[in-house]
């Protein structure tokens, strides 16, 4: 019967098929992925004992010493197999004294741990081709979820796109330059970013690597594969896969071991990891429930929404007021609708959790806090310059450095900095206005390009107004009529009209302004606002 489990053990030559099949697959993976080879290795071996396959309550095999070296090829935790295919091979070399193990299977088992004991010799001989540089970008692709449970659709890539940003050493492609590729792919800006996608990405970029995921439901535990693929050759580089108790929030610590296992197999050095590596548990949040909503004010931003992402950040830290990088995110939501209070607000509560951050996020939080709340620039300065040595392949740390050297009044050394984020598109809009401040028009225009993002066609509004191009102001206002962030346009046509003294004018636009802001619960721009005009209408 088709499917049904096999009675004793597999033929000689289903044997063999095994043997091929796994000294194929290690053939494809990297070093550093040996404990997965070495779990691989441990299914393969029970279903030649047993003719049946791993499942979560596999039967015991004999002997006892078998079943002891069977159980550590398969634990659960990566770090309690065997580490190493040498190891591996001792273990197996000590079976052959045991007086009751059939000795056709570690016979076979050994010449199998051998010939994938030469490919990874093999292998060593040229480190150059597994060894990851500061130039090389991974594009990550989106989770394959096999559980049927939709709360890890986006939560997962989120967390892992967190974990991953604490290396100094990796780069994950950021989702603005993402959707820069599935516009000029004529694909939707919302596209889900299957293997397909990210390697045609890849491909289009001239990076070496992509990276993806999936989940699966053992129905005793769910297990995460992290795994890095060539561009070119489609083949495995590395490899992890962890396993996790059936609770889903324990998905989480699964992320932060694959995570962490991979940095190391893609050569990141061990003092870079002993040093930058958190659990997600410690540095963000322990709630699966509470990731997703953030994965889902991530994604509205990086599609223009912002005002739509401010939702989901306070449901995030409504499920885990603890969790800092939602109110960091809180606080840059905030400051670019205006929300000037609310932005300090959001900004000090992340400040309280600092100890619960990752560096990274650590190192932004302290610059940013001694910019906006102590006013401290030259401690600023030195945190955000930290912060850039610590990160330099980060469009958010040369950001936060862009920003210090503008608030000092040194333009030329924030265009600097600007030009180094914009890497990341979610900051060109701090280049426009860079460029403005130096009157270099013409690459402000440059630098705006296609973009959804609301605060560069607030900037591309007010250079407009500075060049006295009626017929450019028009069509920024029209890019944001009915969208949720009009009050933007309105704020900049009434600081044109008041910089003109038409105050009639400016009062009104003020009004109309206040009006959108308050729909959208940002009554602290409102109020400002309504103050202003009522200063207007005073004189």
């Amino acid at each position: 019967m088709e499917g049904a489990p096999r009675k004793g053990p597999l033929p000689r030559a289903e044997v063999m098929r095994h043997a091929v099949h796994m000294a194929d697959a290690l053939k494809e993976d990297q070093p550093g992925g040996a404990s997965s080879d070495i779990y691989n290795f441990g299914c393969a071996l029970y279903e030649m004992l047993t003719g049946r396959p791993v499942t979560g309550a596999r039967r015991r095999v004999e002997p006892p010493a078998l079943e002891s070296f069977l159980t550590k090829c398969l634990h659960p935790d990566p770090a309690a197999r065997y580490q190493s295919v040498a190891e591996l091979h001792q273990a197996l070399a000590k079976l052959q004294k045991g007086r009751n193990i059939r000795l056709e299977y570690v016979f076979i088992s050994i010449a199998v741990v051998t010939l994938a004991l030469g490919l990874v010799l093999l292998m060593m001989e040229f480190p150059s081709r597994q060894r990851f540089t500061d130039k090389d970008v991974l594009v990550m692709a989106d989770f394959t979820n096999t559980t049927r449970d939709p709360i890890f659709d986006k939560a997962l890539r989120t967390a892992l796109t967190m974990q991953l940003q604490q290396s100094p050493f990796l780069k994950v492609m950021d989702d603005g330059k993402v959707r820069q590729h599935l516009a000029r792919m004529a694909r939707p800006l919302d596209s889900r970013i299957t293997a397909a996608i990210a390697h045609d990405i890849c491909e289009r970029e001239g990076q070496r690597a992509m990276l993806g995921g999936a989940i699966a439901d053992l129905g005793n535990a769910f297990e995460v594969t992290v795994q890095v693929l060539s561009c070119r050759t489609g083949a495995t580089l590395a490899r992890q896969q962890v396993r996790a108790e059936s609770n889903r929030d324990q998905v989480l610590g699964a992320i932060s071991k694959a995570a962490s296992g991979m940095r190391a197999v893609l050569g990141e050095p061990r003092s870079s990891l002993e040093k930058w590596d958190r659990p997600l548990e410690q540095a963000a949040t322990a709630s699966l429930a509470a990731m997703q909503a953030y994965s889902f004010g991530v994604e509205r931003r990086s599609l223009g929404s912002e005002l739509a992402s401010v939702s989901f950040f306070e449901r995030a830290v409504e499920l885990d007021p603890n969790f800092v990088n939602a109110h960091l995110s809180l606080f840059s939501a905030y400051n670019n609708l205006s929300d000037d209070n609310r932005a300090t607000e959001s900004l000090k509560k992340a400040f309280a959790l600092i100890d619960r951050a990752s560096e990274y996020e650590r190192l932004q939080i302290r610059a940013l806090y001694e910019r906006d709340v102590t006013r401290d620039l030259s401690k600023a300065l030195a945190a955000a310059q930290l912060l850039v040595r610590s990160y330099p392949r980060s469009g958010a740390a040369h950001y936060v450095l862009g920003s210090i050297y503008e608030s000092l009044g040194q333009n030329e050394q924030a265009l600097r900095e600007y030009q180094a984020a914009v890497e990341n598109p979610a900051y060109t809009a701090p280049l426009i206005a860079a460029y403005m401040r130096l009157n270099r028009f013409a690459e402000a225009h440059e630098a705006a390009k296609t973009s959804v993002d609301p605060n560069v066609h607030r900037n591309l509004l007010r250079l407009a107004y500075l060049q006295g191009d009626a017929t450019a102001a028009a069509k920024e206002m029209q890019w944001f009529t009915g969208k949720p962030e009009e009050h933007l346009s309105l704020i900049e046509q009434f600081e044109n009209a008041r910089a003109h003294g038409d105050n009639q004018k400016a009062v009104a636009l003020a009004g109309q302004a206040a009006a959108l802001a308050r729909q959208h619960n940002l009554q602290g721009v409102a109020d400002e606002l309504l103050a202003d005009a009522a200063k207007m209408r005073g004189r």
